[in-house]
């Protein structure tokens, strides 16, 4: 059998890397179980949306969501986002506590409906 040993001064750094991620992730905003409640294309490819709620949203947002069209996620969103409004169903969305796709919106990095 081998033994390995691991310094406490080399597990520190590992475990401030994970605690960092964990807490990243606790900051960012959410959307639980929520009806759509808005949902509009913006020029330069965007799509905007609103859902009943938006929780831990980043300071940059006004309670919105917005991601870029001009990939392939955002486009799977768009058409995530018609299927739960059409069936009115609720949705769930992560952020990624950031206003990068748009000013004052936040951009969402996962998204899920339960049928």
């Amino acid at each position: 059998m081998i033994k390995i040993e691991v310094s406490k001064m080399k597990m520190k750094p590992i475990m401030c890397l994970l605690l960092a991620g964990i807490c990243f992730q606790a900051n960012a905003g959410s959307s639980s179980n929520a009806k759509v409640a808005n949902i509009r294309i913006h020029e330069g490819n965007i799509l905007m949306f609103q859902l009943e709620n938006h929780s831990n949203e980043p300071g940059c947002s006004n309670g919105e969501w917005a991601v870029s069209l001009v990939h392939e996620k955002g486009r799977a969103m768009l058409s995530m986002l018609l299927s739960a409004a059409s069936m009115k169903k609720g949705i769930h969305v992560s952020g990624a506590n950031d206003c990068n796709d748009w000013g004052d919106r936040e951009r969402p990095i996962h998204m899920s409906i339960n049928y």
